[in-house]
């Protein structure tokens, strides 16, 4: 995928404005028809299938490589019902509960899962509303995916410096801080529409220490928990957390290892982000 830089002011789930970025991310499949869930269920255990495109929130997808999930509706995951490996198993719509029956590697084209099977279209039929299953890679149409689920991708605030988690620690409380852009894991971020989520190192989440609005509260890493400390939204180039306030850099000082922290918005620099992708 090409590097883009571009403004994070993202329509779909925050009322905010980047024509580019307001559809879903679909992943496609056998005969360019979409992995969609059906009628938009969100129990658990609902019918993964393909269907012709239609740009719906059952067809919004988001992969997480840091975990290995494939999130969809209400940020449920893709799920092989009951861990069981077996060719045939079928493929839900369940709970994230970080089990391995939830984790996917993305392997030339296909989305591998339990004991390194594949994603499969069931008897490769391409109608609407054929379920997918797990299945023995066998290197055929029916397991081959493409996907503009998002990926892992830089954060870049003031003076350019990227989003950073310090030494790339995964501990909770961890500082989140600004750094020289690196490429390295430690400024990796993805961004969940579903649930508002951006997650770094080991999967864990940006969070408001404490879960208090108060300006200067430091942002840190932590073990996501679905709290309101963990949501947040792009409007207009700022991230926006707690109480509606921005992610902000201390200061507004450009060194490096400088504390990211909460603060009423004031439409300074040190509040502006971008996304590399």
């Amino acid at each position: 995928m090409k590097a883009r830089l571009f403004l994070i002011t993202l329509v779909a789930m925050f009322g905010m404005a980047l024509h580019s970025t307001s559809h879903a991310d679909e992943i496609r499949g056998l005969a360019g028809k979409c992995l969609d869930v059906e009628q938009n269920r969100s129990n658990d255990g609902a019918k993964v299938q393909i269907w012709d495109c239609n740009s719906t929130q059952a067809q919004n997808w988001t992969y997480i490589p840091q975990t290995g999930e494939i999130r969809g509706p209400a940020g449920k995951c893709l799920d092989v019902e009951g861990a069981n490996s077996a060719d045939g198993t079928r493929v839900q719509l369940y709970q994230c509960n970080g089990s391995s029956a939830q984790r996917w590697a993305y392997v030339r084209g296909t989305f591998r899962g339990l004991a390194g099977k594949c994603l499969d279209v069931a008897g490769a039929d391409s109608g609407n509303g054929t379920r997918v299953q797990l299945w023995e890679c066998n290197n055929s149409e029916a397991q081959r995916w493409a996907m503009s689920a998002s990926y892992a991708t830089d954060i870049r605030g003031i003076a350019g410096k990227c989003l950073d988690v310090e030494g790339n620690q995964t501990a909770d409380g961890t500082k989140v801080q600004v750094w020289d852009c690196n490429g390295t894991a430690a400024q990796k971020w993805t961004f969940l529409r579903q649930t508002g989520e951006i997650r770094g190192p080991s999967g864990k989440c940006l969070d408001v220490d404490g879960g208090s609005d108060r300006d200067g509260t430091r942002v840190q890493l932590f073990q996501c928990n679905g709290t309101g400390a963990q949501r947040w939204s792009h409007v207009n180039g700022t991230i926006r957390g707690l109480s509606g306030k921005c992610l902000d850099v201390d200061g507004a000082n450009t060194r490096n290892g400088t504390r990211v922290q909460l603060w009423s918005c004031n439409g300074s620099n040190a509040q502006s982000w971008f996304i590399q992708r």
